[in-house]
C-alpha cells in the first residue's frame, strides 16, 4: 500500500507533523491567528535543535537503506 506521503522527504513530515500538532493544540479561532500560531512555533524552533533532528533521522535512514528495510515501521 502505498502511503500519500511518499514523495516528501522523512524529516520534512517529522517538522511538519510537530508543527501541526503544536499549532492546532490551542484551536486558532481564525485564519490570521493560525498563521500567526504556525509563525511563532517556526521562529522557536532552536536551530541546534533542527540540525540534530535532520542528524539524526540521516543515521536513520542510512540503517535502514543498510538493512534493505522498506519502510520505517519495520527498523
Amino acid at each position: 500500500m502505498a502511503s500519500s506521503f511518499a514523495g516528501y522527504h522523512p524529516l520534512r513530515l517529522l517538522v511538519v507533523r510537530s508543527l501541526k500538532d503544536n499549532t492546532y493544540r490551542k484551536r486558532p479561532a481564525s485564519q490570521p491567528h493560525l498563521k500567526d500560531s504556525i509563525r511563532r512555533h517556526v521562529l522557536d524552533i532552536p536551530a541546534d535543535s533542527l540540525s540534530l533532528a535532520a542528524e539524526n533521522m540521516v543515521l536513520l535512514l542510512e540503517n535502514i537503506a543498510e538493512h534493505e528495510l522498506g519502510h520505517i515501521e519495520q527498523f
